[in-house]
């Protein structure tokens, strides 16, 4: 027995199949396709994740720029975390990473007053896609970052990690 569902414009075919028992019922032994649904939810919360990750990031970073006598941005990420980033206190209580592989986002300090921040996301058909940056970063980033490719079409990191779209944010 054959079962399509239409979900998000996406078509997913399941297939039920059973057996007959001595008692001459039908007994329901194996749903195949499943897999492909509970992966579109699992992509999609990650993608969520993401999205939160990055504003949680942003948030930190205008702490961090209030809190500094030069009203800069840090190099690194890695900064918001120090003892005092933020005053008396660390701007994030834990770095953020991508839900799927631990990874950082990425993050460049272009300019002083400007950033470009990042995450690959999984599902080219995000709507937050349709209003990110996507601007150009001039691949110079100050003291260490990493360049932010702003297209939608690869990753953060300009390549293909497996069809990853970037999502990236300035100030």
């Amino acid at each position: 027995m054959n079962y399509a569902s239409e979900l998000n414009n996406t078509i997913y075919k399941l297939d039920f199949v059973f057996i007959r028992t001595p008692d001459r019922m039908w007994q329901l032994v194996d749903i195949q396709g499943f897999e492909d649904l509970l992966s579109e939810g699992q992509i999609k919360d990650r993608d969520t994740q993401r999205i939160n990750d990055i504003k949680q990031l942003q948030l930190a970073l205008e702490l961090y720029f209030d809190a500094n006598p030069n009203h800069d941005y840090p190099d690194r990420l890695s900064q918001l975390r120090a003892p005092t980033a933020c005053g008396t206190e660390s701007c994030l209580s834990s770095m953020p990473a991508d839900p799927l592989d631990g990874g950082d986002y990425s993050y460049c300090h272009v300019t002083s007053g400007l950033y470009v921040l990042g995450a690959s996301l999984e599902d080219k058909s995000n709507p937050a896609l349709n209003c990110d940056y996507d601007g150009p970063v001039d691949n110079s980033c100050l003291e260490g970052g990493t360049t932010v490719d702003g297209g939608d079409e690869a990753d953060c990191a300009g390549g293909n990690k497996g069809a990853r779209f970037c999502y990236d944010v300035r100030p």
